[in-house]
């Protein structure tokens, strides 16, 4: 795609209405996507006929609070995963890194059924660590129990993958309760794990 493409598609997607503005059209929604499916494939579509310079520069070509960056959040998860350390260290201070909330831990959950399903437990990961505790401690250390939860039950141990995630996590403690990487390498030892996950795990998984 060349570059006034792109640049004419990604204004275009941001500036497409995210819900229903006029009542009168909530007697349609049966027979029409609703705005924000139409939104997210406009997305999709976009990022899939990027060339790979263009995919590196979508995290940047977002403003800090973008309602449109919540659209991007999980190819942002695939990218970080797929790049190498210090773009990594970029993509946590991106602008798209802060449309992260705890909810895109969680969106995880319910994706992880089989052990099939590694890749879903690496994004819920790949979330947690770009959150990089920007949201309340106590909903990503919940966040992080069900996605433990999840993948124990679909027979993946979710171990070795909180270690790999951990090795991608920032080292600061900004906020005194510990750095993302401090959280995931030990959060099978935490009071949490002990009383969320623990009592829960199938017999075999029990720690």
């Amino acid at each position: 795609m060349d570059e006034a493409t792109f640049l004419e598609r990604l204004a275009a997607f941001k500036a497409m209405p995210d819900w229903i503005s006029d009542v009168r059209d909530l007697q349609l929604i049966k027979t029409r996507p609703h705005p924000g499916e139409v939104k997210m494939e406009a997305f999709a579509a976009l990022y899939t006929q990027a060339n790979d310079e263009q995919r590196r520069r979508l995290p940047y070509l977002f403003l800090p609070g973008e309602p449109s960056a919540a659209y991007a959040i999980d190819a942002l998860c695939e990218m970080f995963i797929q790049s190498d350390p210090i773009e990594q260290s970029r993509l946590r201070d991106s602008p798209l890194a802060q449309a992260f909330s705890f909810n895109r831990i969680t969106a995880s959950v319910s994706l992880i059924n089989t052990t099939k399903d590694v890749e879903q437990l690496c994004k819920g990961l790949a979330a947690a660590v770009l959150l990089n505790g920007q949201d309340d401690y106590r909903d990503i250390l919940t966040a992080l129990a069900s996605l433990w939860l999840a993948a124990s039950h679909a027979g993946i141990d979710p171990s070795p993958y909180f270690q790999e995630a951990a090795r991608m996590a920032s080292m600061d403690n900004p906020y005194g309760i510990g750095s993302t990487r401090d959280q995931l390498a030990n959060f099978h030892t935490s009071a949490i794990f002990k009383e969320q996950v623990e009592p829960y795990l199938p017999g075999a998984l029990r720690t």
